[in-house]
């Protein structure tokens, strides 16, 4: 689990040692074909993991757990319905995560955040929904 740093750790190396935690998948069986002259983009962009919103007042309820669950669908369907290519390529475009440290609060003007939970928590859904994104791609 990603814990808050004591030290000056690296941080590649923290989030280096977040995913050495996570049990490997088992390999996935080769497709009976490939066209390896092919090459699958899925780019992900915008799924705010750790946003709160509340139905009541936004229309629609929106938590970790959902922005998770939609990340894995999407890239699941993608999957499902893309030709059987020889490559794969996952890009993270942007705000993946809706807050970009433990103040809940926009970097520049410092605009109180909406969020769901902890950041590290948060942080840690989010390394497992793209381990299972990665998962999903590789069949």
């Amino acid at each position: 689990m990603l814990k808050p740093a004591a030290d000056d750790t690296d941080p590649l190396e923290r989030i280096r040692e977040a995913f050495t935690d996570l049990p490997a998948a088992p390999p996935a069986p080769p497709p009976l074909y490939a066209d390896d002259d092919l090459l699958t983009f899925y780019p992900i962009a915008d799924a705010h993991v750790g946003a709160l919103a509340w139905g009541e007042e936004t229309g629609k309820d929106y938590d970790t757990k959902i922005a998770c669950d939609r990340l894995r669908s999407w890239v699941g369907q993608c999957v499902a319905s893309a030709p059987a290519s020889g490559t794969g390529v996952i890009l993270v475009a942007g705000d993946l995560l809706h807050a970009d440290d433990q103040t809940s609060q926009t970097l520049e003007s410092r605009h109180v955040l909406d969020v769901d939970t902890r950041h590290f928590r948060t942080l840690d859904m989010a390394i497992s929904g793209l381990a299972a994104c990665i998962d999903l791609a590789a069949r």
